[in-house]
């Protein structure tokens, strides 16, 4: 249309030139009389030739807006749809991640060698489900495996999935991010709905790709999509470990074994001080965020080592897990992570999370439920699901009739509570624990329950009760059990030089520890985690009394 105009446009202009050329010849030849009397007959000529090229002109000018511009005013063009989706095709390695994968990544070769078997099919639907405690690392191990697979896969597309609604986002996205480029206005007038019914469409027809769902919560969010799907795999990370296990075998993630964390630490600080690593890392509970969280806070932080670290560590403890280093990312951070879980847990029930603060007043191993019991204001079936609740969200491991928290959960948790709150807590886990002791610890019948229970005595004692406590019943255990026996006699001997260095005698404290250590290493082995424990709070103490 823009080429006919534009041929008519200099023939119109060519034909005006002919025309003036020939009236002035004419006028010459003809001389002024002749002329004005043809003036009125040209007129005539003239006038009706400029009717019929202003008619044109409308009529042009009519095509132009009826291609450009709504016929009535306030009404849209009719808009294109989104292209068939069977029939559209991305670019090859077309990739959508959160952010790059980890640096440093150490210690989940297993659980990724797990994931590489479980997606041996690019052809079949598969779901593999990752779940653990909040900062465990079950998103960088989701990041890690997709970077390392690129290159296998048509298509990578990471959906936050944290509620329906941001889980629906991510999917309406991903069909807008496969039409870019080809159908972007369709793609970004369809409605929520339409896009995800696209994308689905997509995803049934073309095999060979991967979705993450990061930080799902409830599998039942997730089963309307699965449904709609054939081929491709699906990665799910996830704090609950239940609704899984008819789509898979969860891998279910543990801290870092200690060498892993101290490699870790090491890795990020450059620091070559492996003992203090190696007490960081105990005193972190070895979990994945807070030794990523630790070890960025001291390569980044000037004035800050490995053992300034620990000492605000245990002087601040609120602060530093919510403390982030200049650059980082607030929202990966220990206390973020568990006030998300908290957040997750009070919606369900506030039984949960009063058993949750109850547990942070007691030693991290083994708590018989039964004093749990006696400590809420609840029958023991109410409990027991509220200890689900917990487990589901992996904040507790339930064996047996034991509870066990990871300590890092307990200090996170405890620090959190105003001082009234704690104080409540504390009084009702002491009254519940007495109620649970025997009457008689060195009666041989009761020396198994009453030693289950003394790591719990010992935390709810104050300093200098609960070091004279324990001197009194070492050599009753010693009596019981033998001058070596790891989890009675040494444990209760460790518990005792601990207290001892906190109520102010650290040259005490390294002195007995200095004693035990050997007999450690005798009964449990070099490299047992409670040898290694030993030796870290041996030269804790030790450096501790050669402050000034």
């Amino acid at each position: 249309m823009a080429n006919r105009r534009h041929v008519i446009s200099w023939a119109g202009a060519l034909a005006s030139g002919v025309v003036f050329l020939a009236l002035g010849v004419l006028f010459f030849r003809t001389g002024l009389d002749n002329a004005d009397k043809l003036a009125s007959v040209i007129g005539a000529f003239v006038g009706v030739a400029g009717f019929g090229g202003s008619v044109y002109g409308l009529v042009l000018a009519r095509r132009s807006l009826d291609s450009t511009s709504p016929a009535v005013p306030g009404e849209a063009a009719a808009p294109q749809p989104l292209p068939e989706a069977a029939r559209l095709r991305v670019p090859a390695g077309l990739a959508a991640l959160p952010r790059p994968a980890p640096r440093v990544f150490v210690g989940r070769e297993q659980e990724l060698a797990g994931l590489q078997s479980a997606f041996d099919d690019p052809a079949r639907l598969t779901v593999q489900v990752v779940c653990g405690l909040g900062g465990v690392g079950k998103s960088q191990l989701a990041l890690q495996y997709a970077d390392r697979n690129r290159g296998h896969y048509s298509l990578i597309w990471w959906i936050d999935a944290a509620t329906p609604e941001t889980l629906q986002n991510g999917v309406a996205d991903l069909a807008r991010g496969i039409a870019s480029g080809t159908a972007s206005s369709a793609a970004s007038r369809a409605t929520n709905e339409e896009a995800v019914t696209w994308a689905m469409a997509w995803l049934a027809a073309h095999p060979g790709w991967l979705l993450v769902f990061d930080d799902i919560v409830e599998a039942a969010s997730l089963r309307p999509y699965l449904g709609r799907l054939h081929g491709g795999h699906v990665l799910v990370t996830t704090r609950r470990t239940v609704g899984w296990h008819d789509l898979c075998t969860p891998i279910t993630l543990n801290v870092l074994s200690r060498q892993a964390a101290v490699s870790l630490l090491a890795e990020l600080t450059g620091s070559p001080d492996s003992e203090g690593l190696d007490a960081l890392a105990g005193e972190l509970g070895d979990l994945p965020l807070a030794l990523a969280q630790a070890g960025a806070y001291i390569a980044h932080t000037p004035g800050i080592g490995v053992r300034r670290y620990r000492d605000l560590l245990r002087a601040s403890p609120t602060r530093m897990y919510a403390a982030a280093p200049a650059g980082g990312d607030p929202e990966r951070l220990v206390a973020r992570a568990w006030a998300v879980t908290r957040a997750r847990m009070e919606e369900i029930g506030p039984l949960a999370i009063d058993l949750l603060d109850l547990l942070a007043c007691f030693a991290p191993d083994d708590l018989p439920r039964d004093v749990l019991v006696r400590a809420v204001d609840a029958d023991e079936l109410d409990t027991a699901e509220a200890l689900g609740v917990l487990a589901s969200f992996s904040m507790v491991d339930l064996v047996d009739d034991g509870v066990s928290v990871h300590r890092l959960v307990q200090a996170v948790t405890l620090h959190q509570l105003d001082d009234p709150r704690r104080a409540e807590l504390r009084a009702r886990a002491a009254a519940a624990l007495e109620g649970c002791l025997p009457a008689r610890p060195a009666d041989p019948a009761v020396r198994p329950a009453y030693a289950r229970l003394l790591p719990h005595v010992v935390i709810l004692l104050e300093g200098r009760q609960a070091r004279d406590r324990l001197a009194e019943l070492i050599p009753l255990f010693e009596r019981a059990w033998g001058q070596e026996h790891p989890n009675e006699t040494l444990l209760a001997r460790e518990l005792h030089a601990d207290f001892t260095g906190r109520v102010g005698d650290p040259a005490a404290a390294a002195r007995l520890l200095a004693d035990l250590l050997p007999v450690r290493e005798r009964a449990s082995g070099a490299d047992h985690p409670l040898t290694r424990a030993a030796r870290a709070a041996l030269a804790h103490w030790s450096a501790e009394s050669a402050s000034p």
